[in-house]
Formats: structure tokens, C-alpha cells, sequence
């Protein structure tokens, strides 16, 4: 945790480079867990998400249907481009 009364460029970037470090150490040292089922994720994504985004644009008075959103978000997580 970092505090500064001004933007200190310095210390962000020393900041992102020690999360990137974790982040890679963390992933070097990690075993591929295979088969990997990424079913329950992509359904945490895809319906719970949409879920909370179609209520956070409800809460903004913008009618977004939550099956749109769970359009969108299966899009994503498919290899459609």
C-alpha cells in the first residue's frame, strides 16, 4: 500500500513492477491444471456478471436487458472475433 500527496510517476512504476513480478513468479511456478473445466468460470462471467451490469445500468436509469448482457459477455469469452 502506497499514499502520496502528489502523482509520483516513480513510485507507480515501481509498484507495477514488483505486481508484475509477483504475477509472473506466480504463474512460473504454477502447474497446468489439465483438463481444466472453464465451464463454471465461463458461466460466472456470462450470467453472473450480466446480471450485476444489467442492475448497475437499471441503478443509472438505463434500460439494458440482462439477456443483452449475457450476449455480450458470451462473446467474449468465445473465440469469436
Amino acid at each position: 500500500m502506497a499514499q502520496s500527496k502528489a502523482i509520483d510517476l516513480d513510485i507507480i512504476q515501481k509498484l507495477r513492477d514488483i505486481a508484475w513480478d509477483s504475477y509472473k513468479r506466480i504463474i512460473d511456478e504454477t502447474k497446468a491444471k489439465l483438463p481444466f473445466d472453464y465451464r463454471p468460470f465461463q458461466e460466472h462471467l456470462i450470467f453472473d456478471t450480466a446480471q450485476r451490469e444489467s442492475g448497475s445500468f437499471k441503478s443509472k436509469g438505463l434500460d439494458v436487458p440482462e439477456e443483452a448482457q449475457a450476449a455480450f459477455f458470451s462473446v467474449m469469452v468465445s473465440d469469436v472475433e
